[in-house]
């Protein structure tokens, strides 16, 4: 129906699993969800269970203890009154409101982080590309990002999800736990400590104590803002961002309750050992689970559906953004200095590690040959200082503030990551990819794909060699099984199979 005719072999996909180790997080959160009863723990409302809400997040607080990291997510700072005025009443102007004769087919929930300007509107790179294929009968319901709406956005159909959570939170004030959702939570609290008390301390147990709590406060009314949605828009597909992870398990199970077919777009990067894409649970909870997770899960290549144990249909797509930024970027200039630049991108996992191969890099290298860009998670922008100043100070390298991705990368003659999608981008780009050794990588990376280094001194020698992004060995295994070819074909085949 939807693919690529060219695929990656068996053998190789057989030979990166067999490479990377596996994950003692995922390996304790399989064997807990098998052989206990966590299936028999339900919220009131609608008898909606709630594993899958803290499933994820129980396995972050374990990667925490047993994986350690400097990772730092995209807090939100503190705002000022005013800011939470505007917020609160831009959620209410831009709330979902369906007319009895809009015609919307597909329903898209998606998040705001993927939004950049383009031209003089904010365009979101994971969602808009699929509503401009069917632009009249889409509907898309973004979160706010840090509770900001980046406005005015590129697309006409488009409201705001942020008043559901609103409402929720208004209720949750008014109501308590009923006594049956806190007696399930306290016996299914109880049942995490029996089994994980060797890796977790009270307050990991309290954050995921707190997440059931909200969830069991905002269901009854999530119920009738969902059910009412999804009955007067009767869109043929639900389609959500970060579908697996558990906390939109309501709308994929209220989707379903009105037959309406469920997809999640993948978002970045997955692999054998991504706790949220892997399931091993006995067949008898096989039926039950897959009401909270999508029908359908819309693949960048063939590449990434070889990696995880996923229960939805797999469909290979494409990555939409990935394919225009490369034709838009192929038609520029690449720009002709006599210094080569190198390109860190950095996922913020492992600070010291990196910084130490940056410092061995700068010694090692002519700087008058080559220069070092240094580009930060987007989680620890506002710590650049803190964590890198020594560097900074040092003349190490620069911080890199091109604002899309793929203009910087074009722009490199080397690029070095470690542990994320922007590396498996980057082959498309730039003839020569690192990555850095260290756990992160081990767990989710395809080590034989790339040039592996473990320090500053070792990287320094392969780029003055200039060894190639893939090995010779494993030329068998070609970007277009990473990325997919002819995404929009892709996406409106997949469409005309569920006759929209």
């Amino acid at each position: 129906m939807v693919g690529i005719t060219e695929t990656i072999s068996n053998a190789l996909v057989a030979s990166f699993m067999e490479v990377n180790i596996a994950s003692k997080t995922l390996q304790l959160i399989v064997e807990f969800e098998n052989n206990k009863n966590v299936f028999d723990y339900r919220f009131e409302c609608d008898d909606v269970l709630m594993w899958p809400y803290i499933r994820w997040p129980l396995s972050l607080q374990l990667d925490s203890i047993i994986y350690p990291s400097d990772y730092l997510s995209m807090a939100l700072s503190s705002r000022k009154w005013y800011h939470l005025v505007k917020y609160i009443c831009g959620s209410y102007v831009g709330k979902p409101s369906i007319k009895n004769n809009d015609s919307i087919q597909v329903v898209i929930f998606g998040s705001g982080v993927g939004n950049h300007t383009k031209r003089d509107c904010y365009f979101n790179r994971l969602t808009d590309y699929f509503y401009f294929q069917k632009e009249e009968s889409t509907l898309v319901i973004e979160d706010s990002f840090h509770k900001q709406y980046k406005i005015p956005r590129c697309i006409k159909n488009i409201s705001y999800h942020d008043w559901y959570y609103i409402r929720a939170a208004i209720s949750r004030r008014l109501k308590k736990l009923t006594y049956k959702d806190k007696k399930s939570i306290d016996t299914l609290m109880a049942l995490l400590r029996t089994n994980f008390n060797e890796y977790l301390n009270e307050d990991n147990y309290q954050r995921i104590e707190n997440i059931l709590t909200v969830v069991a406060t905002s269901l009854p009314t999530w119920y009738k803002t969902y059910n009412k949605l999804f009955t007067k828009a009767k869109p043929k597909l639900v389609m959500l961002e970060d579908a697996a992870y558990g906390s939109r398990s309501h709308i994929i199970k209220w989707a379903k309750n009105h037959n309406i077919p469920t997809a999640e777009y993948q978002h970045g990067m997955i692999s054998h050992n991504h706790v949220a894409y892997n399931y091993k649970y006995k067949a008898h909870n096989k039926n039950f689970y897959n009401q909270y997770l999508p029908d359908y899960y819309l693949l960048y290549g063939k590449y990434w559906s070889e990696q995880i144990c996923f229960p939805s249909k797999k469909i290979i797509i494409g990555n939409p953004y990935y394919s225009e930024s490369i034709l838009r970027v192929r038609e520029l200039s690449k720009s002709k200095k006599p210094i080569k630049k190198i390109l860190f991108l950095s996922t913020g996992l492992k600070v010291n590690i990196v910084k130490q191969i940056i410092l061995e890099l700068r010694e090692c290298l002519d700087v008058n040959i080559f220069e070092i860009f240094f580009r930060p998670h987007p989680g620890e922008r506002r710590l650049v200082t803190q964590r890198y100043g020594d560097l900074i100070n040092k003349k190490c390298f620069q911080v890199d503030t091109t604002e899309d991705l793929y203009d910087s990368i074009f722009n490199s003659d080397y690029v070095v990551g470690d542990c994320s999608t922007a590396v498996f981008e980057a082959m498309g780009l730039c003839e020569y990819v690192y990555i850095i050794d260290h756990e992160y990588t081990r767990l989710n990376m395809p080590i034989q794909l790339f040039n592996i280094v473990k320090s500053g001194k070792e990287l320094s020698e392969k780029i003055q060699k200039s060894q190639t992004v893939l090995r010779e060995v494993h030329l068998e295994l070609k970007i277009k099984d990473i990325w997919a070819n002819d995404w929009k074909n892709n996406y409106l085949e997949f469409l005309d199979y569920l006759n929209i």
